[in-house]
């Protein structure tokens, strides 16, 4: 009888067996960007006359994405209506 474990990243591995611990943030400049597509085309728009910029940092390993107004100004077409 062996018991299979689900690790996070879809790999399988039994009792006992040893595997190594590591960390490793995942994030992307076009993950940061579909979350900006995600708050809306007013959001969006808002941040393009205030600030004229998008600044996201990662909470796990503290990248810091900034996006300028003519990105912005792209990822405004792909927004949904907010």
């Amino acid at each position: 009888y062996r018991r299979f474990l689900q690790q996070p990243n879809g790999d399988r591995c039994t009792d006992g067996q040893k595997k190594e611990v590591e960390y490793a943030c995942d994030c992307s400049r076009k993950k940061v960007e579909k979350a900006v597509i995600s708050l809306g085309k007013s959001e969006i728009t808002k941040m393009i006359e205030e600030d004229g910029q998008a600044e996201v940092n990662c909470h796990f390993c503290n990248t810091k994405y900034v996006i300028g107004s003519a990105r912005l100004k792209e990822l405004l077409d792909e927004a949904i209506p907010s």
